[in-house]
């Protein structure tokens, strides 16, 4: 059986500044908050993938690996949203996403894993392709 491969996928969407209110703008000043609503463009949010390999460092300092799983995805796809938001206005994290595995009807054995497109069951969803961010 194949182990889960250490990715995860960020599906980050384009974000449009709404204005603030005077109060708001105030309290701006202080923590930096944007107003940020979900950009639309013909009824759709307009989103891109992201693929971040994870790594863990301790495996360095001698610590034993540790399996790459679907609960330490999410975790480490929490983790990643949080940072991708505190580093970018223009696009926003708006879902995580992790390997699935490709599995061997015959056998019930995992043959493979594909790592998630961007918007393939996301009906409110259209998918940048190939560019930068």
């Amino acid at each position: 059986m194949l182990d889960m491969p250490p990715f995860v996928v960020l599906i980050v969407c384009k974000v449009a500044l709404t204005p603030m209110t005077p109060l708001e703008e105030a309290n701006a000043k202080f923590t930096g908050h944007q107003n940020n609503e979900w950009a639309v463009e013909h009824g759709k949010m307009v989103c891109r993938r992201h693929e971040i390999q994870m790594y863990n460092p301790d495996i360095t300092k001698g610590a034993d690996p540790t399996p790459f799983n679907t609960n330490r995805c999410q975790r480490a796809g929490i983790m990643e949203g949080s940072k991708w938001n505190a580093t970018h206005s223009k696009y926003k994290w708006w879902r995580t996403a992790c390997p699935t595995p490709m599995v061997d009807t015959r056998t019930g054995k995992v043959i493979d894993w594909l790592l998630p497109d961007c918007g393939a069951n996301y009906g409110s969803v259209i998918c940048e392709r190939d560019t930068q961010i």
